[in-house]
């Protein structure tokens, strides 16, 4: 056993180069990996952490452009969802389809109260929204389906875009009427995104959007 170690030894003494740069590529192999795994984990958790509130069960069809012709027409047709494809999906697939729901994005538009104003996305969306996208209820209420059917004028505003609205007259936003071009919408709810962090969209009933915008 001494034999061996004086062996080894003697063969880095003799080289000491070699024997460096063998240390330091492990070393740095070592230091890699760890880099690495501890990426990769970081990534796994942040993904994790951004859709722990999302449904995982979920999944959205986007409208878009046939790749191949069909039965006499060309590829490139613009496919475009309409409420009929909506029933369809909700109705005829039971064992596949728990709920089915859509949304509209009208784009950016000014909502006022007084003389405070503010420029947000303007959305029309189902009850089930709540459940599907990493939203939280902060007061009052969501959309619910009686706003679907009645196409009643209620909004759901973002926390951020009450407190620009409501907070220099210390009004509680809950009932209160606010104004999109010429029309009001009532406030039922106030909600928070997962991180109060990227889009903060107003959110009215779809089938008011629908009616309103055309």
């Amino acid at each position: 056993m001494i034999d061996i170690w004086q062996e080894i030894y003697s063969t880095i003494k003799r080289n000491k180069l070699r024997t460096f740069l063998t240390g330091f590529a492990v070393a740095w192999g070592i230091f890699m990996l760890i880099v690495l795994l501890g990426a990769g984990n970081g990534l796994i958790h942040a993904f994790e952490e951004s859709s722990s509130e999302r449904a995982l069960n979920s999944i959205k069809i986007y409208p878009g452009w046939t790749s191949k012709s069909y039965d006499g027409l060309k590829e490139g047709r613009k496919i475009q969802l309409d409420n009929k494809d909506l029933r369809i999906t909700d109705t005829r697939f039971p064992d596949y389809v728990i709920k089915a729901g859509a949304s509209i994005w009208q784009g950016t538009v000014t909502i006022s109260f007084g003389s405070e104003y503010a420029s947000v996305g303007l959305a029309g969306v189902f009850p089930n929204h709540i459940e599907i996208e990493t939203i939280k209820l902060f007061k009052g209420r969501f959309i619910n389906e009686t706003d679907i059917k009645e196409r009643r004028k209620v909004i759901v505003l973002h926390k951020k875009t009450a407190e620009i609205l409501f907070h220099k007259t210390h009004t509680e936003p809950i009932g209160q009427f606010v104004n999109m071009g010429n029309v009001a919408y009532r406030v039922v709810g106030l909600c928070n995104d997962k991180g109060d962090s990227g889009e903060k969209p107003a959110l009215i009933p779809f089938s008011t959007l629908q009616t309103i915008y055309n």
